[in-house]
């Protein structure tokens, strides 16, 4: 049986597991010249990712944007928890696909920096790792990610780290330690915010670092890289 070590130790696969939903991008630019068009292309790769992760970034996003209207540590503790759907929870989930649909069909139309298709949810999924376990978990009652947050420490950030950095290297040496940069800005800031606000980070912190992470990457591909 798995210990919670064990669990924490598997945060150094965490990126290479991005390589899934980066394939089904990937897989989307290369078929959308010829058996489809680009926006259903981009479509079926966006939802099939939702499917293959069982939509769990996407909720811990949405908890995490409801939380933004607490007040206290403690209120926004309680909001983040409630499985109910608020107005600032689905209002981010919509916002968060249409960034996604526009920013990889913008890539995929224009035929530049496929790159970012593939690298965006692996640099997310690392991120995610840097901001776990440079954090303490903020509910004495414990939780889903209370395993991963603050456990394992150096030596799996550094795995994980260069696993990352493999696969940047393979796939655009470049642009991977550009997004890289931008990856680790953006899951700082994210990091820094939650701690002044709960002082810690949850499984919902860690969904929404994943997805705003992947969601800038694509943008600053769009927009930035020609």
């Amino acid at each position: 049986m798995a210990t919670d070590q064990d669990l924490a130790e598997s945060m150094v696969w965490f990126p290479v597991v991005g390589l899934l939903p980066g394939a089904l991008m990937l897989a989307a630019s290369l078929l959308a010249p010829r058996l489809m068009p680009p926006s259903v292309a981009v479509f079926m790769a966006l939802s099939a990712g939702v499917v293959i992760t069982g939509g769990l970034h996407l909720d811990g996003l949405a908890d995490w944007a409801d939380g933004l209207g607490g007040k206290s540590p403690e209120e926004v503790l309680r909001i983040m928890k409630d499985t109910r759907l608020g107005a600032f929870g689905g209002s981010a989930m919509v916002l968060l696909l249409l960034g996604k649909y526009a920013a990889a069909l913008s890539i995929i139309s224009r035929g530049h920096d496929p790159a970012a298709l593939i690298l965006a949810p692996v640099l997310a999924r690392w991120a995610m790792v840097l901001v776990a376990l440079t954090s303490p978990y903020p509910r004495t009652e414990g939780g889903t990610a209370r395993v991963f947050v603050g456990r394992g420490g150096t030596k799996i950030i550094l795995k994980a780290t260069a696993l990352t950095a493999l696969v940047a290297f393979l796939i655009s040496p470049v642009q991977g330690a550009l997004y890289a940069a931008a990856a680790a800005g953006i899951g700082w800031l994210l990091r820094g915010h939650s701690l002044r606000r709960v002082r810690g980070i949850t499984g919902d912190i860690l969904g929404a670092t994943c997805e705003l992470v992947e969601l800038a990457i694509l943008l600053i591909s769009s927009i930035v890289i020609r």
